[in-house]
């Protein structure tokens, strides 16, 4: 799974205050890596005919939300290197951007972040 625009993710410019599209700047990065990922998923279907078309259509949207459940923390992964790097490294950066949020009540109570996305 392409998670590059995730893994890059940089913490600053998504809660930079005075921006107002914080929420945009991060949707923006998820859609890029949602996007690369369907290109990806394309190529390993070369010459799809119409019949086949529903398959790598459900590929695609298994796999957009397959990248929602990372964000959210609420994925089922196995417990490989790669995939525990990322974890952590999400969980640093929502981390992150749960702290610029301080004094704000709607994200006190949440741990996981899922609330951000």
């Amino acid at each position: 799974m392409c998670t590059t625009n995730l893994e890059n993710l940089v913490v600053d410019s998504v809660t930079r205050t005075g921006n107002n599209n914080a929420s945009n700047t991060f949707l923006g990065d998820v859609l890029l890596a949602s996007n690369k990922e369907s290109q990806n998923i394309t190529q390993y279907h070369p010459g799809v005919s119409s019949k086949d078309q529903p398959d790598v259509c459900g590929d695609v949207r298994y796999s957009f939300a397959d990248i929602a459940d990372i964000i959210r923390g609420t994925d089922v992964w196995s417990k490989q290197s790669q995939q525990m790097l990322l974890q952590g490294y999400l969980e640093q950066t929502f981390g992150k951007i749960k702290d610029k949020f301080k004094g704000t009540e709607k994200y006190d109570s949440d741990s996981h972040h899922p609330q951000i996305l």
